[in-house]
């Protein structure tokens, strides 16, 4: 079996010359050499002069493959499966020996999904160090006098994605509920004016580019703020009621966004027309009011809805959360942006009451790439460029990483990214400049621990669990419509530790099929 290779041509088909034909071939022959074809023929003539000077335009390179497990199983995928269509890129190098062993379409461009968090997590550890924290000023805008605040009080954003209960002991108000402790032991039990929050950091760009607008009242799909809270979603549970109206719990519990509950628990035991749970959740562009439609499962299960404004939902949520803790506000809550487009930056006037530290950059890089959270991603990505002329940006932290992963060996000339976190429909990346990305960050224990773990945690914790991948699989998941991809490092039976890059893009079967696939060469190559 030395030495065997199987060739995939990719979708280039040849046309068999059939004998009966013949006649015909040869006619056409003897018609050209009629005085009456000779331009023609000498067109023909000039024409084959200039075709070493034209630009290639070659179909599919030819992809060899090894002709052991690995190379016969992505063979059968290409050919033989209902992913033939799809396109297929890996690319996986054992890091101590420094082979390959495998490579398919390496080179090639895909949509890279959430793998485009491996790009923005790397360079903000290497810009930012995973010490950094991020440090939030609360203000007074006014003198406080026998327990009164005479005057706003002032949240200055700086983008601290952290205000959550994914990275909270409890809910994410609890952050606030610890703002209303700090401002009590300072005597303070009234604010005359109003809570004004304050997109102290970015361009005040609340989507990315190439993000869908039929994502936006998804949590997926929350806006990007440097002011932000609980991810710029109200979470709902929904818990179920046989045959009725389930009921709704909300966190926070807020007056910000309504909720119309028009849905009808699935009753197992009174269902003769095989109804199937479906719950359908829309929210209209520019309101906080969200439906929820359908029919809900029999079982507690939870959704989310994204925010419109999320400055105005983190005052919001403060104001009532000093309410509720005993401070009175006379005011109201109020959104400003430091850089609004085509003003001047907003100058800022108050006195720092006290400071808010977020958790370690180490922390919300572990969260991030365990669960994908987009809106860190985003965060972290303007982050890097925090004092740029006109707010921090995507297009500027870009620039700031683009010299990174430079510098990490990947050629930058092969990737072009738009967002930090790979909800964008024009990202493109390479399987071979992912692994670049991976060899260089292999060591970093940071980077290391933050990806999920087949079959224990994070997008992970599903899949591979029942298998020899199982605990061996460290990896970035990807999902989008028609693109699924799988990155970073896993650990062969031998001991050998592998860095590879799955992407598949433009299939028609189901996301589930894709991962099955997926998994299973992490399994071949576990074990390889």
């Amino acid at each position: 079996m030395m030495g065997r290779t199987l060739y995939i041509f990719g979708s280039v088909q040849r046309l068999p010359l059939l004998p009966v034909f013949a006649p015909l071939r040869r006619a056409s022959c003897l018609l050209l050499l009629l005085p009456v074809f000779a331009p023609l023929r000498r067109a023909s003539c000039l024409l084959l002069l200039l075709l070493p000077l034209l630009p290639a335009c070659a179909p599919k390179v030819v992809q060899r493959l090894p002709m052991d497990r690995v190379g016969r199983f992505i063979h059968t995928l290409a050919t033989e499966t209902r992913q033939a269509n799809a396109n297929w890129g890996v690319l996986a190098v054992n890091l101590a020996t420094g082979k390959t062993l495998i490579e398919f379409y390496a080179d090639h461009h895909f949509a890279p999904a959430s793998n485009t968090k491996l790009y923005t997590s790397a360079a903000a550890l290497f810009l930012l160090g995973s010490d950094y924290r991020y440090l939030t000023p609360i203000l007074a805008d006014g003198p406080v006098t026998d327990g009164v605040l005479d005057g706003d009080l002032i949240v200055m954003g700086v983008g601290d994605p952290s205000w959550s209960a994914r990275m909270r002991e409890e809910d994410g108000a609890s952050v606030f509920r610890g703002w209303a402790d700090s401002l009590a032991a300072r005597g303070i039990n009234r604010i005359t004016g109003d809570i004004i929050g304050i997109d102290g950091t970015s361009d005040g760009i609340p989507y990315g580019a190439g993000w869908m607008w039929d994502d936006e009242p998804f949590w997926h799909g929350a806006p990007i703020s440097g002011l932000m809270f609980n991810e710029n979603v109200v979470d709902i549970t929904i818990v179920p009621n046989l045959g009725g109206t389930p009921q709704l719990i909300l966190d926070p519990v807020t007056d910000y966004v309504t909720i119309v509950n028009n849905l009808t628990t699935l009753d197992t035991l009174n269902n003769p027309d095989s109804l199937v749970a479906d719950i359908e959740l829309t929210r209209p562009r520019g309101s906080n009011v969200a439906r929820l439609d359908g029919i809900s499962p029999p079982d507690t299960v939870e959704t989310a809805v994204a925010v419109e404004n999320p400055v105005l939902f983190t005052a919001t949520v403060l104001g009532e959360t000093l309410l509720a803790a005993g401070i009175k506000v006379d005011g109201q809550p109020l959104a400003r942006y430091r850089f609004a487009p085509g003003r001047e930056p907003l100058e800022i006037v108050g006195d720092t009451l006290f400071t808010f530290a977020s958790p370690r950059m180490g922390e919300i890089v572990y969260y991030l790439n365990k669960d994908s959270q987009n809106l860190m991603a985003e965060n972290l990505l303007r982050t890097v460029s925090i004092g740029v002329e006109g707010g921090a940006s995507a297009e500027a932290g870009l620039e700031k990483m683009r010299p990174v992963w430079a510098f990490m060996g990947i050629d930058t000339n092969t990737i072009f990214l738009r967002d930090g976190s790979g909800v964008s429909h024009y990202n493109r990346v390479t399987p071979r400049a992912t692994v670049s990305l991976l060899r260089f960050m292999h060591g970093d224990t940071t980077f290391f621990k933050s990806l999920p773990i087949a079959g224990v945690d994070g997008t992970l914790e599903k899949r591979m669990a029942d298998g020899p991948a199982q605990g061996r699989v460290f990896a970035k998941t990807g999902t989008l419509t028609h693109a699924h991809t799988l990155s970073g490092y896993l650990i062969q039976t031998g001991g050998d530790t592998v860095a590879f890059s799955i992407m598949i893009n433009d299939y028609l079967t189901s996301g589930a099929e894709v991962d099955r696939y997926a998994d299973r060469l992490c399994e071949l190559l576990v074990t390889l």
